[in-house]
């Protein structure tokens, strides 16, 4: 039994695994249609709450690559990169400071038809809300 939670409305779920005896030691992973397979995509907020009420999965489009991958729109404050040298911010780093983000990661610079997912994982469709 897996306990998912939207962490925006506090809407819960229960899942539990549909996969036949056996499938997951051989597979390795559940198979297609297991509740466990996308645990977000059986997650749906009520209509009114302040949670994203586009009817998509969620995590897939939170997650997907919106492409941009050339000049990072904001070098000096790029949460990609801060995330990808994290480990110069160590007190016992000795190397070079990093500088500002050289780019080359997924970004969009059309932010109208982007789906964002803030840190605490609740999805909107504007990073200014």
């Amino acid at each position: 039994m897996l306990h998912v939670q939207c962490p925006g409305c506090m809407t819960q779920a229960f899942l539990e695994c549909t996969c036949p005896p056996g499938w997951l030691a051989a597979a390795g992973q559940h198979q297609p249609g297991c509740t466990h397979a996308n645990p977000d995509a059986n997650l749906a907020c009520p209509p009114g709450s302040s949670c994203c009420q586009q009817d998509h999965d969620h995590a897939a489009a939170a997650n997907a690559c919106p492409g941009g991958h050339g000049d990072c729109p904001e070098p000096d404050k790029c949460p990609t990169w801060a995330t990808a040298v994290a480990d110069t911010r160590h007190p016992h780093y000795r190397g070079e400071p990093p500088g500002p983000c050289p780019g080359g990661h997924c970004h969009d610079q059309d932010h109208a038809n982007q789906v964002w997912r803030d840190h605490h994982g609740r999805d909107y469709a504007d990073p200014e809300e």
